[in-house]
């Protein structure tokens, strides 16, 4: 970095230095009582600051709420660790949660927590009580008008306050903002409009189509912000209900910094924070990015390169790297905390507002950019982008790149030879204050001739009488063959494990031998889920952890028992793309999977043999009642036809058992289809086709549940089969002529 600086700095050169303060990096559970740093984090979400000065942290995976005391040690707040609901009236650290996201302390003290996938939103109270104070746990929507604890939610994922102790709550997947009186009463205030995109500006904020909203943050004057996460744009409604842009053209992206904020890019915008000064910081989600929106409208990046990974620690915020960033807070002193979904860390800012505002006048920062190894024969990119980080703008004609390479690189840009120095100037630009940037990248080509080994580029920067030099070092390596997939191993690196309504990852590995070049071109892949298993939601690969990016080209479909992806699966082409490649899938357990562990999931790559892949679905709760629950199954029925009514009865004096699945099978023709109906069985879930699931009730001692099925497509000699686990004799349902199948 050079400095070129007009008048006295304002703040120390180390303002924005990046740190990590908790989590040490692997994903798991511990530390307890000991160093922050050395603590055990399992995807940690949201993040706020209590009024001691605590540091507090949804450890979401964990299913806890972890505090990082002034003094450095770490503890467990809330949750026991069990994935859950209970404990309400009782002591936080006894409760269960399910997935707490965001967080906020209300003007008594209180710590409200956003729990995703218990479709609540809780309070821990000073006393250390837990309660709740919105949702029934029934995930969906409803309640509007009435009391939030009689509310239906749908995966809540921030809270915010107001200073009138209004409640928000990101109500994430019912596509709406909703608000929480201080007399306990719930209303919508942003989403559940038909208006899209840009026409819903301006209008009012209920008449907005909102896609996933996540986080939320509230102005002093009572302005509500909050993530449009999927729209991929940061929003606001004013105290009289108006929807305004505030970042993000709707656009999946990464462009945009030293300008206007509404005409960037973003990608999964989620966590939100608002400094004294009215800077608003956004967790860039898929761009590893911490971006900072100022009053008047324009953006720039705070932390992170736009690169995965946790790396740059000491150094300066904008160098470093982060890993899916997710939650973000600011202390008293406005340092800035930054949750690292997978990087399982917590990082820190230290005064993130001085860290655009230390100097007066102008200060010229070189972002370097080099592959580290390139294939000999193929271009790369080498050299600096330049971005401003004082307060005065610089003039590009004060600005001056010269790359000086060795005979082996030659320049494909900058009219030089082999041996020679390439210089970019910047005649008529102008780099603005906050971040502007300048290309000092060059495009350069490894000699085909050249020998492998390692050869150092000098890099130079003149701005003004100040001079900056770094030298640049580019391992070449042989060329190799291009392969195409069949030169690819496959196998499944990670087998899913969940119960019922469960997520998961699912992640397949893609590797080659050392050194063999694999470029197959756009190719289709095809995925298959093992038996209780979907897919759920857009996948992600990285190079072994350096370089990760969305494949954008994918379909989801079978009710997402399948997904095409049509891409290119290259290996070992340039300096990113060391293998292997990991392919990472979203998945969930469906509700009616019934435990076991399968491996009739598919991975086809191309023209490659397909591959299986593996999954365990574990028992839920009341899955497994005693073989002596359920002790017999009536069955009703004119005498001509199938019966087609079943009545399940509870054993005497066994104990309850919840979850229990019907399965409906019609023997006789196979393409006639049959329907279910439930009636007393709230919680039945209902299909249609030649099979169907029906879910019980919880059964108490001597209690029974009734299922009507109609197959109005078969004859009247069709047979009916019905399974029912744990019957002391299975039963099969005869048809007219007595059959029993």
């Amino acid at each position: 970095m050079i400095s070129a600086v007009n008048d006295t700095t304002e703040q120390s050169a180390a303002a924005d230095t990046i740190t990590t303060w908790a989590g040490c990096g692997v994903r798991a559970f511990g530390g307890d009582g000991g160093p922050a740093a050395e603590a055990l984090l399992n995807h940690p979400g949201g993040l706020v600051i209590d009024g001691e000065g605590n540091l507090l942290i949804s450890d979401t995976y964990n299913h806890r709420v972890r505090a990082v005391h002034p003094d450095g040690r770490v503890s467990t707040v809330a949750g026991t660790g069990v994935r859950g609901f209970g404990g309400d009236g009782g002591p936080a650290a006894e409760a269960l949660l399910n997935h707490p996201m965001g967080l906020v302390i209300d003007g008594k003290g209180n710590l409200l927590i956003a729990e995703t996938q218990n479709h609540r939103v809780r309070a821990v109270h000073p006393d250390g009580r837990v309660s709740t104070v919105a949702g029934t746990g029934v995930r969906g929507f409803g309640g509007d008008g009435g009391p939030a604890a009689e509310a239906v939610l749908n995966q809540p994922m921030g809270v915010a306050l107001d200073g009138a102790g209004h409640v928000y709550v990101g109500d994430h997947t019912n596509h709406r903002i909703r608000r929480i009186a201080p007399d306990g009463r719930i209303e919508t205030v942003a989403g559940g409009g038909t208006l899209r995109g840009r026409a819903a500006e301006g209008a009012p904020a209920t008449d907005a189509e909102l896609y996933y909203p996540s986080d939320l943050a509230v102005s002093p004057s009572g302005t509500l912000y909050f993530t449009d996460t999927h729209n991929h744009r940061v929003l606001k409604v004013t105290p009289d209900g108006t929807l305004l842009a505030v970042a993000g053209t709707g656009i999946e992206g990464d462009s945009g910094d030293g300008g206007p904020a509404v005409e960037a890019r973003l990608d999964k915008p989620l966590g939100l924070a608002l400094d004294a000064s009215g800077n608003l910081y956004i967790a860039d989600f898929g761009n590893h990015r911490v971006r900072r929106v100022t009053p008047d409208g324009w953006i720039s990046t705070l932390a992170g390169t736009g690169r995965s990974g946790s790396t740059g620690d000491s150094g300066p915020a904008a160098s470093a790297r982060l890993y899916y960033p997710v939650g973000v807070a600011l202390d008293r002193s406005e340092a800035l905390y930054i949750a690292e979904w997978t990087g399982h860390r917590v990082r820190r800012v230290l005064c993130a507002a001085a860290a655009t505002e230390r100097t007066r006048g102008a200060e010229l920062m070189c972002e370097l950019v080099s592959p580290g190894a390139v294939q000999r024969g193929l271009p790369f990119e080498l050299g600096a982008r330049l971005r401003n980080r004082g307060t005065a703008a610089i003039q590009g004609d004060d600005v001056t790149v010269t790359l000086a390479l060795p005979r082996e690189l030659i320049a494909l840009s900058g009219r030089s030879g082999p041996g020679e120095c390439s210089r970019r100037s910047f005649p008529g630009a102008r780099l603005q204050a906050d971040d502007g940037s300048l290309d000092g990248v060059f495009r350069i080509l490894a000699d085909p001739k050249a020998a492998p080994g390692l050869y150092t580029a000098q890099l130079t920067v003149r701005h003004d009488q100040r001079e900056s030099t770094s030298l640049l070092t580019v391992a070449v390596v042989a060329q190799t063959p291009e392969l195409d997939e069949s030169a690819l191993t496959v196998r499944q690196d990670s087998v899913p494990e969940a119960s019922p309504g469960e997520a998961a990852v699912l992640t397949v590995m893609l590797d080659a031998s050392v050194g063999r070049r694999v470029q197959p071109g756009e190719i289709p892949q095809r995925f298959t889920a093992p038996t209780g298993f979907v897919f759920s939601g857009a996948p992600t690969y990285h190079y072994g952890g350096r370089y990760t990016g969305s494949l954008d080209n994918c379909r989801i479909g079978d009710s997402g028992r399948t997904l095409t992806v049509i891409g290119n699966p290259h290996l070992n082409t340039t300096g990113d793309d060391r293998g292997p490649l990991t392919y990472v899938f979203p998945v969930m357990v469906t509700e009616d999977a019934e435990a076991g562990s399968g491996a009739d999931g598919r991975a086809v790559i191309g023209r490659n043999n397909a591959v299986p892949l593996a999954g365990t679905v574990k028992a839920g709760p009341g899955a497994e009642p005693k073989a002596d629950t359920l002790t017999s199954l009536e069955s009703g029925g004119s005498p001509h036809r199938a019966p087609d009514v079943f009545r399940i009865h509870a054993a005497l004096g066994g104990r309850e058992a919840a979850g229990v699945r019907l399965r409906f099978t019609l023997i006789e023709p196979p393409e006639a289809a049959f329907r279910l109906t439930t009636g007393p069985c709230p919680q039945a879930d209902v299909r249609t086709g030649p099979n169907g699931v029906a879910v019980l009730p919880p059964l108490s001692t001597g209690g029974h549940a009734t299922v009507h099925v109609s197959a109005p497509d078969s004859p009247s000699a069709a047979a009916l089969y019905v399974s029912v686990p744990l019957l002391t004799a299975r039963s099969a349902l005869t048809d007219a002529e007595g059959r029993h199948d």
